[in-house]
């Protein structure tokens, strides 16, 4: 499950576990000068215990309590990065889902045995790792889940058998979530079987993706039109019960990234 601490300007925050007249508190943290170089970087994930995992020009750090560090032993040209509860990382890397337990690096296998492209979106305290994997026999991009031996394909929706999907969130349950069919709907994986999220059909939100899952089984995402050009994040309880979260003023489109355990959600919003 991915969390998010440090909101920036022009990303908003939702939260849903206090009174909406109640003030958010949040501190904001420089995580360190090399930062302000005009070099290409991004803050990618946080664990519970503060770690954050960030790409820096394609080299893997972490950010643990003030000191950044690269992560050793890696290979650089990474992006995607995940972070669980153990400070152990998924990534990609030349278009290859990685793992990286604190010690060694291990490239994860693909979907059908072939050389399709894979991603590594999410861990768990397990280690399982859900991601996407592209398989050229059935010309598909599918979600999988990685046990640490074995991929196991996520299928897709009942009467797609040759259907998308994509694995985003996955909590230590090993509850996953994402999206799924070939027009992408939100979608949930419980036991390993795939129900869909409730959409927004009346608003014209018939598409969209599942994004985080925490451990109460609350899911964050995102709703949209069937152009894709309008958006509404969305978060799910865990009986399926859907909220729109609503956009900022003036603005047609909003995402949510991540749900922390309080059940806060956090995102983005722009007038596009």
């Amino acid at each position: 499950m991915r969390k998010l601490l440090v909101v920036f300007a022009l990303l908003c925050v939702v939260s849903t576990s206090v009174p909406a007249a109640s003030p958010i508190g949040y501190t904001l943290t420089d995580l360190g000068e090399m930062f302000n170089s005009g070099t290409t970087f991004g803050a990618k994930d946080i664990n519970e215990s503060g770690q954050v995992a960030l790409n820096l020009d394609g080299i893997a750090y972490i950010w643990d309590d003030g000191n950044l560090s690269p992560v050793g032993g890696l290979l650089n040209n990474n992006t995607s990065f995940a972070i669980n509860d153990d400070g152990d990382l998924t990534w990609t890397y030349n278009l290859r889902a990685q793992y990286y337990n604190g010690v060694s690096q291990t490239q994860l296998p693909t979907l059908g045995n072939d050389d399709g492209l894979t991603s590594g979106w999410d861990i768990n305290i397990h280690d399982h790792i859900v991601g996407t994997s592209r398989v050229s026999t059935i010309n598909a991009t599918r979600g999988y889940v990685w046990d640490g031996t074995t991929m196991t394909d996520l299928g897709s929706l009942p009467g797609e058998p040759n259907g998308d999907s994509r694995g985003l969130g996955i909590n230590d349950a090993g509850v996953i979530v994402g999206e799924g069919g070939d027009t992408g709907v939100p979608v949930r994986w419980v036991g390993g079987m795939i129900e869909e999220l409730p959409r927004a059909p009346l608003d014209g939100l018939v598409r969209g993706a599942a994004e985080d899952i925490n451990e109460a089984g609350q899911i964050a995402g995102t709703l949209l039109n069937s152009s894709v050009s309008g958006g509404m994040a969305a978060k799910w309880e865990a009986d399926g019960t859907l909220e729109q979260l609503g956009r900022l003023a003036g603005h047609g489109y909003s995402r949510a990234e991540a749900i922390n355990e309080l059940g806060d959600v956090v995102g983005w919003s722009t007038p596009v």
